[in-house]
Order: structure tokens, then sequence, then C-alpha cells
């Protein structure tokens, strides 16, 4: 299952299964409050939380779609990232209008928040994987616990 709150991506997406063949997916187009809660082994959160201004809220949210021993993963921004951004916004006037949340420092978060407000650990999820950190993007895989 896919979701976005776009349109355009929702179709664009199908298209693409289409042409591949993959029918066994779905794509709908809908925000956090209305996607089905606690239905999902894997949440995978990519190249959004910049985007919106209460990011712990949201990543709670995210957290509520995963069945319990399944993940919830998904890159963030923090200190670096803003940092980063603000120096690309110096360069590029579209990046300081498309990330002014972000540039703003309303959803800047840290890995300790993440784990806070999830009330869980957290893994660092190119580390899990094997890969480099990437030091502007970092990425989380967070485990929903089974039982209480």
């Amino acid at each position: 299952a896919g979701y976005d709150a776009s349109a355009t991506v929702v179709r664009v997406n199908r298209a693409q299964a289409a042409r591949e063949g993959i029918a066994n997916v779905h794509f709908g187009v809908a925000r956090l409050p209305s996607v089905p809660r606690g239905q999902f082994d894997l949440v995978l959160c990519v190249a959004t939380l910049h985007y919106i201004p209460d990011a712990k809220r949201a990543i709670r949210r995210l957290f509520g779609l995963v069945r319990p021993g399944g993940y919830l993963i998904f890159n963030f921004p923090d200190r670096a990232t803003r940092g980063w951004y603000l120096r690309e916004a110096a360069k590029d006037p579209e990046v300081k209008e498309r990330f002014g949340v972000l540039l703003a420092g309303k959803n800047v978060l840290s890995r300790r928040a993440v784990e806070e407000a999830l009330c869980a650990p957290s893994e660092n999820f190119w580390k899990a994987v094997g890969e480099r950190p990437l030091p502007y993007n970092p990425c989380l895989a967070v485990a929903k616990a089974n039982g209480p």
C-alpha cells in the first residue's frame, strides 16, 4: 500500500506499477489521519517530515500505523539537515520556498526527541543495513513492541 497526499504522485505510481506488471499494490490519496491504524508490518516514510510543522505528532501517527512486531522506518530533519538546507537556500530561492518550515526550524528533531515521542528505542537505519550514515539525512528504524 502506498499513500500520498498528492493525487499526481498516486497517479504516477499507479501508472508505473501497471507498466511493470505489478498487481499486488494499492495506491491511495490520503493524509495521516485518514490512513487505517495498526495494520502494517512496515511503514516507510521518506522525504516527508521536512515539510510538516509538527514532525513529532506526525511520527507518532506513523507509528500508530504499525502492527505490534512491525517497524517504522523514516528519515527526519535534524540540526545538520537544517544547516545544509540553509546553505542551499542561500544559493537557490526555490529551496527557500519549498523548505520554509525546515528553514524556520519548526520541525527539527533529534534521535532522543524521536525516542521520547514514540516511547521506544530506535536504531540507526543506515548502520542496520550496513551503509555509511549520511550526515544530513538521519534515518531511524523503530520497532513496535509485541504486547502492552
